[in-house]
């Protein structure tokens, strides 16, 4: 199972740790369709940047939204007690999961740009996907990249106008 954490790690010859912006057990207000989860239901919510150990660079920013009560037990421990990445949580746990792709495109990079030194009318790459495990999906992941790091990239050449 690739992540995005080894993805980036390659990308950018740094390895990746985890920023922790937010992370908050908290009670859903609405029913949320893409985890199949009615209103009332408590989740963590946990906003955080993957960063390079060495550069400080921010490469990613992510939102999650993660039904606990699905999760696997040493998954859910590393995820409120840790500062490891999720895919790296369940690569080690050996977790069986499917990600399932629900919207991708571009946006405004509004106030996430300030993690990234870009103005607000920059333009960030997004993706969200659901990961399922046993037929349930147990998070919801919003990934956001500045399109500006990787417009010069060159395979093998590394990124002209990069982080």
């Amino acid at each position: 199972d690739g992540t995005v954490t080894e993805l980036l790690e390659a990308f950018s010859g740094d390895s990746m740790r985890v920023v922790k912006l937010s992370q908050d057990v908290v009670k859903l207000d609405d029913p949320t369709p893409d985890l199949d989860l009615p209103g009332q239901r408590e989740v963590l919510r946990r906003t955080i940047l993957l960063q390079g150990r060495i550069s400080a660079t921010n490469f990613l920013y992510a939102e999650s939204l993660i039904a606990l009560d699905r999760l696997d037990a040493g998954v859910r421990d590393g995820l409120l007690n840790t500062g490891k990445a999720i895919g790296l949580l369940i690569l080690e746990q050996r977790i069986e999961t499917f990600k399932e792709i629900v919207r991708c495109g571009r946006e405004l990079a509004r106030d996430v740009g300030k993690h990234f030194g870009i103005d607000a009318d920059a333009s960030l790459i997004a993706r969200s996907y659901r990961m399922i495990t046993n037929g349930n999906p147990i998070m919801l992941i919003t990934e956001k990249f500045p399109e500006s790091y990787y417009q010069e990239w060159t395979p093998g050449g590394g990124s002209q106008d990069g982080p």
